[in-house]
């Protein structure tokens, strides 16, 4: 049996009230005003994606853009190249490095049955 409720928990009643706004603004809308609006120009792609890296802020994103060009010259840059650019010390670049030889797809997390 289908009943058409929605449970609310939160720490508050304030909390709540805001749940409630929001879920209220958005009852009638469709799904695309709540999905993510991706970048098509490529400076906000380069940018979104080396700002992911957590020490990485938008303005060391146009350092990087201007010296190396693009996101595969960043990553393949030597150390002592990416020291040389302003605002970037030794441990920002070892972050950005690591983040780098990182694999895509962790190794040790194991697939849903559905690909197996």
């Amino acid at each position: 049996m289908l009943q058409h409720y929605t449970l609310i928990v939160a720490w508050s009643s304030k909390e709540v009230g805001r749940y409630i706004e929001t879920y209220k603004a958005y009852e009638n809308k469709s799904s695309d005003s709540l999905k993510e609006h991706v970048e098509k120009d490529y400076v906000a792609q380069f940018t979104k994606a080396v700002t992911s890296i957590r020490t990485v802020t938008k303005r060391d994103a146009v350092t990087l853009m201007t010296t190396f060009g693009d996101f595969k010259n960043v990553v393949f840059a030597p150390k002592q190249d990416l020291l040389l650019c302003p605002n970037f010390g030794q441990r920002k670049v070892e972050k950005m490095q690591d983040v780098f030889d990182q694999p895509f797809i962790n190794p040790n997390k194991t697939r849903p049955s559905r690909f197996q």
